[in-house]
């Protein structure tokens, strides 16, 4: 009986720890992640994926900088919004391929409470060359590279989005999109999110 009692203490110190809904560390998760293999040649995988799931649930890592429109991106910035983050760089053709339906996505949430960044590896003056001839709605974040490489220590290629939710936790990856995907994946994950 007094091994039943204290199980029963235990349950009740360890679950309200265990069901408490805190975002993984972004590195932890990052260390986590696999690739994903198709295929073996000479024993060995000659096709590897990048595996994205492994960073959903983790918070999103701190950063900032100044937008090129002059915008500061803090803190404050993420605080109380959903956010969608796209990593680019001029003359990605995947990049470029997929912005007409990102900038629908924007059309679509522009009155919500969501941010949409885009962190560029070119600098400021690149990006704004690069939107006189193109349209990529989402607010510019140029020189990411120490952004890319240092703090979310991009893996995956490009283009890559995340959403991450009010709380910053990170709910949605994906390595380039069709319009297809961002109706039945991206617009889900941000409704889910704005919903809290």
């Amino acid at each position: 009986m007094q091994l039943y009692c204290y199980l029963i203490l235990l349950f009740y110190l360890v679950m309200p720890s265990a069901c408490t809904n805190h975002p993984k560390d972004y590195t932890t998760a990052l260390a986590s992640c696999k690739p994903l293999h198709f295929g073996v040649i000479n024993g060995k995988p000659d096709i590897q994926l990048p595996n994205t799931d492994c960073i959903i649930g983790a918070s999103l890592p701190k950063f900032g900088g100044i937008a090129v429109d002059g915008n500061v991106i803090d803190e404050n910035y993420f605080k109380g919004k959903v956010t969608v983050l796209n990593f680019w760089f001029v003359g990605c053709q995947g990049c470029e391929k997929e912005m007409p339906g990102l900038n629908q996505v924007v059309e679509k949430y522009k009155s919500s409470h969501v941010n949409f960044l885009a962190i560029g590896r070119n600098n400021a003056q690149e990006i704004r060359d690069f939107l006189m001839q193109r349209s990529f709605n989402f607010t510019q974040l140029p020189n990411g590279t120490p952004i890319v490489d240092n703090v979310f220590k991009l893996k995956w290629g490009y283009p890559f989005t995340i959403v991450a939710d009010q709380h910053q936790k990170i709910i949605f990856t994906s390595l380039g999109m069709t319009d297809q995907k961002m109706h039945d994946e991206l617009e889900p994950a941000i409704d889910k999110a704005l919903k809290g």
